[in-house]
């Protein structure tokens, strides 16, 4: 029951597929919609959890979602001085999530190739008329690597390349001017 549900957490809208780190809870059954919220506590027990579940599995899933989150903590709640942020808001430019979802458009426009970006919308679960509020989508991963390789016709590891070549090192950057607040209690 806990390595099901670390993966469908893993998986899911809580865990912030692009940058890393979880969001605070989810607000649906499906942990695909959460209150888009980071909290510094979260993220280092559910490191301690996910850290458990690749030693008792040695599934690289596991490690990946653990590694990932400690990237966010170091890249995105680590003062210039050392210390730790407590949390980041959920809110970006006062509307909840902004800094997270994306339209199918978004996407279309930044990655620029149709057939990558096909790629990435079918991976992660994007919806022409969105699967959130407002035409807005909600990142998860729909199909594994290896489903989306088959139905693309591609080999997994360029499947791989695309989700961080243009997911990853393109999306995240284009949104950096609306970034959430942080709160610099450390």
């Amino acid at each position: 029951m806990a390595l099901h549900t670390l993966r469908a957490m893993g998986e899911g809208g809580l865990f912030d597929q692009l940058g890393g780190g979880f969001h605070r809870y989810s607000v649906d059954q499906k942990w695909l919609v959460s209150h888009f919220e980071k909290m510094l506590y979260d993220q280092a027990q559910l490191v301690s959890s996910y850290v458990d579940a690749y030693q008792v599995t040695r599934d690289p899933f596991y490690a990946d979602i653990a590694r990932r989150t400690c990237d966010y903590v170091l890249r995105d709640m680590t003062s210039l001085e050392g210390g730790f942020y407590s949390a980041e808001d959920a809110d970006s430019e006062g509307v909840e999530g902004k800094f997270y979802v994306w339209t199918r458009d978004e996407i279309d426009k930044i990655i620029g190739d149709k057939s990558k970006a096909d790629i990435f919308c079918r991976y992660y679960g994007v919806e022409p008329e969105g699967n959130w509020e407002h035409g807005n989508n909600v990142l998860h991963v729909a199909l594994s690597i290896d489903q989306t390789a088959k139905l693309f016709h591609k080999p997994e590891k360029e499947v791989v390349a695309i989700l961080e070549e243009d997911g990853r090192n393109c999306l995240r950057p284009a949104k950096n001017g609306c970034g959430p607040i942080v709160t610099r209690r450390s």
